[in-house]
């Protein structure tokens, strides 16, 4: 719902080119409903003013003249907030003067700019011309209103910027670790023998030297650092006693002493 005032115009109000008033204040009433939009249905009652008129017929006539109007009306937006808009329909119009009332239904057609100026508030300019208001009294007579108005707008909600649409970006999988494969280790030959410097057993005796302890170290930490590694053990219990071959792997050596026999 809303008003309206400005200045209204009524032509060919004269058959001479007597000073008839053609030129007068107007103000109206606007209701209406949006159903979107771009399109509504919309009323205005406007009092067209106060007009002097004279023609052949009737000669000489002063009143009020006033219209109802219906219309459907078309919107444009050139911007989210402002439309321009057209509306063609039907006036009811009503000459209310000392000669009698004269009223009669002609077509009417406006075009406006309208701009929300806030959440529930919209405000205009608009031009609305009554076309042909002829009745036998009147004869050929056009109403032309320009007015700015202001409207209030039921149930209307702060209108949402449009949100651009959301694409998802490719989640790219991150590639799964390549696990090197452990190092193998090379099989390592260490020979001990009484014919080099190292000596193996003191005489008569089964215990290791300190001397070949130390050089069985490097062997003890293979198997300490690689679990899956085995030693092979070749050797003789003497020189006239047969040869012998053992395996052994981690579990087969005592953490706390580096060779135990």
């Amino acid at each position: 719902m809303g008003g309206r005032i400005g200045p209204s115009f009524l032509e060919d109000s004269c058959v001479s080119d007597t000073d008839c008033g053609d030129q007068e204040l107007g103000a109206g009433l606007i209701t209406g409903y949006d159903f979107n939009d771009w399109f509504a249905l919309e009323g205005t009652y406007d009092y067209l003013g106060r007009f002097d008129t004279e023609f052949d017929n009737f000669g000489k006539a002063s009143g009020d003249l006033t219209a109802l109007t219906l219309a459907p009306k078309l919107s444009y937006h050139v911007k989210p907030d402002t439309a321009l808009y057209g509306k063609v329909g039907g006036a009811m119009w009503n000459f209310n003067s000392n000669a009698g009332d004269r009223d009669d239904v002609s077509l009417m057609g406006a075009l406006g700019v309208d701009h929300q100026a806030t959440d529930k508030l919209n405000v205009r300019l608009e031009y609305q011309h009554i076309n042909d208001m002829d009745d036998g009294y009147f004869s050929s007579v056009d109403n032309n209103l320009v007015t700015v108005g202001m409207t209030y707008h039921f149930g209307r909600t702060a209108s949402e910027p449009m949100t651009e649409a959301m694409v998802e970006e490719p989640v790219m999988a991150e590639p799964e670790p390549v696990q090197e494969p452990e190092p193998v280790a090379e099989p390592q030959t260490i020979v001990l023998s009484e014919a080099g410097e190292t000596e193996m057993f003191g005489f008569d005796k089964a215990a290791l030297s300190e001397q070949a302890i130390a050089s069985l170290q490097p062997l003890v930490e293979r198997l300490l650092t690689h679990e899956e590694a085995t030693a092979t053990i070749v050797g003789h219990t003497d020189s006239k006693g047969p040869a012998l071959i053992t395996k052994h792997s981690l579990k087969s050596v005592h953490k706390s002493s580096p060779m135990s026999s």
